[in-house]
């Protein structure tokens, strides 16, 4: 039977911050569980980035003698996503009500517990300040558009690191709808690649993100060197820097 040493050097004893299920108390609370899901290993998988294999499947993963990268990756999630159920359960023994929509996020999939429907429940029972923000964030990436000069890499990684922030939020936004969003703010530069990956979604066919990724890379190196755009020396981060102060004073105002 397969063992994985990774998973279980997570068993640590941990410090658990209650949730005493004060909505003012949320923002700073849940922020500071994020930072655990991070040391713990189960961010993705909280905020809906990650999926997470059925009892069934990871009954059947768990009878292999051996696994491949991607089986030992499920398997992990599944254990991972146990874990954070339980650090879940851990810290809402002192609400009721927040007790009682953790017990409650357990389905056929995945009767030992949720932890990715329990994050979402949590949110929307008790987001208060972090609605105002999710929305600022949701509207800064539908707002953002790729600029002529602009390295693709780095926009990427803004918009990426944007998703990120809406999950934390409690909305998740897949690879699908992350991919439309490129293709729909691309320059005109990259009509070739923009038309070509349409042509594939018209057909049903998959868009792996990383493929995207890689092929506005060489396009954008193409035009550097053959001089028709001009390559931008700036940090690729202030721009992000900068929505994140915005998205600060927003919010404090909007509270």
């Amino acid at each position: 039977m397969y063992e994985d040493t990774a998973y279980d050097g997570l068993k640590r004893n941990v410090k658990y911050i209650p949730w005493k299920g004060k909505q003012e108390e949320w923002y700073t609370w849940h922020k500071t569980f994020l930072v655990r899901a991070m040391t713990r290993g189960y961010h993705g998988i909280l905020v809906g980035l990650e999926s997470v294999p059925s009892d069934e499947a990871a009954k059947r993963l768990a009878g292999l003698m051996e696994m491949t990268s991607v089986q030992k990756k499920k398997f992990n999630n599944y254990k991972l996503n146990i874990r954070a159920y339980a650090d879940l359960l851990q810290c809402c023994t002192e609400d009721i009500v927040s007790f009682g929509i953790v017990d409650a996020a357990k389905d056929k999939e995945l009767s030992n517990g949720n932890s990715t429907l329990v994050w979402k429940r949590l949110s929307e029972k008790f987001a208060g300040r972090n609605n105002a923000e999710k929305m600022k964030l949701v509207k800064q990436l539908n707002e953002s558009r790729m600029g002529k000069n602009e390295d693709p890499d780095k926009w990427i990684t803004n918009l990426e690191r944007l998703r990120q922030r809406i999950a934390e939020c409690g909305k998740t936004i897949d690879d699908n709808e992350l991919v439309m969003h490129i293709l729909y703010h691309l320059p005109t530069d990259y009509d070739h690649i923009n038309d070509q990956y349409l042509k594939d979604l018209d057909a049903g066919k998959d868009v792996d993100l990383e493929n995207l990724r890689a092929d506005l890379r060489r396009k954008y190196a193409r035009l550097v060197d053959s001089g028709r755009i001009e390559k931008k020396n700036d940090d690729g981060n202030d721009k992000l820097d900068k929505e994140e102060k915005s998205t600060e004073n927003w919010v404090q105002e909007t509270v």
